[in-house]
């Protein structure tokens, strides 16, 4: 007998938006994707890291957040690390990288699997509340650094305050 597979309402609306505040969160994992590409051609596409964490306390615990990432936003990342503890390494040709390494085809990010000491740690944010195209959603405003002495190890670093300010 034929039959209809169903979810409830609330799954298919999606869950709400997870309150402005300071939250607790472990870093999951990462799942690099490419941005479109640009119809013009102007611009190349970039790749996105999409880091999924998990609220590990209070009323939200369990929630997931998403931030993308972005590999052009290299400050962005930097605060990121230092949210879980971790300095970006610095390779040979004076670049920097999330620490750890990644597993895959090169060609296809959908086989890329990170494995690095961030996987696991726990770090401080601020999430806030935000809206595209009418409806709200959470950002990353703030990473909170939890590097040991930051300010004397990388005196050229400032951490970014408001990372949705308009500039």
């Amino acid at each position: 007998m034929p039959f209809q597979m169903k979810v409830s309402k609330e799954a298919v609306e999606g869950l709400e938006v997870v309150p402005a505040g300071i939250y607790m969160v472990r870093f999951i994992e990462f799942k690099p994707k490419y941005s479109k590409a640009d119809p013009t051609g102007q611009k190349q596409p970039s790749l996105n890291y999409h880091a999924r964490m998990e609220i590990v306390e209070g009323d939200y615990a369990g929630r997931m957040i998403f931030e993308g990432l972005n590999e052009k936003a290299g400050w962005v990342q930097n605060d990121f690390c230092h949210a879980f503890g971790l300095a970006m390494e610095q390779n040979p040709d004076e670049s920097y990288s999330i620490p750890g390494q990644w597993d895959g085809d090169e060609n296809n990010t959908e086989t890329w699997k990170y494995s690095g000491p961030l996987t696991g740690k726990i770090g401080k944010i601020e999430l806030a509340v935000d809206s595209y195209n009418g409806k709200q959603n959470n950002k990353v405003r703030r990473y909170f650094c939890a590097v040991n002495n930051c300010e004397q190890l990388y005196p050229t670093i400032r951490h970014s305050q408001d990372l949705l300010a308009k500039k």
